[in-house]
């Protein structure tokens, strides 16, 4: 299984999902804060290639320094979904990759 983990800020997204259109990657994992379109983002990179993610994890940038943290699972886990909401081979791939990272949501 191969991924792209599209980690960008909200204002950033429509570019990054630009040049992402000819990447081979069938999956790319858009770990962005937004209450965007789904649909905007498919017709960019094409149908099927979104896996929506919705991160427990904040920051600030200070003097081009980026100082992020994930945020404690009681308050907000990091989420991820098929954007019809069933739980697909990929889904499941994707946990058990993460399980396997130690990384738990």
């Amino acid at each position: 299984m191969i991924l792209f983990f599209l980690t960008v800020r909200e204002n950033q997204l429509y570019q990054a999902l630009t040049e992402l259109k000819s990447n081979k990657s069938k999956t790319i994992v858009t770990m962005v804060n937004s209450l965007d379109n789904y649909e905007k983002w498919k017709s960019i990179v094409g149908k099927g290639r979104i896996l929506p993610a919705f991160p427990g994890a904040g920051g600030t940038i200070t003097n081009d320094i980026l100082d992020a943290a994930l945020t404690p699972r009681l308050i907000q886990p990091t989420t991820f979904s098929e954007i019809s909401g069933k739980k697909t081979k990929r889904t499941e791939q994707l946990s058990l990759m993460f399980k396997h990272a130690h990384i738990l949501f």
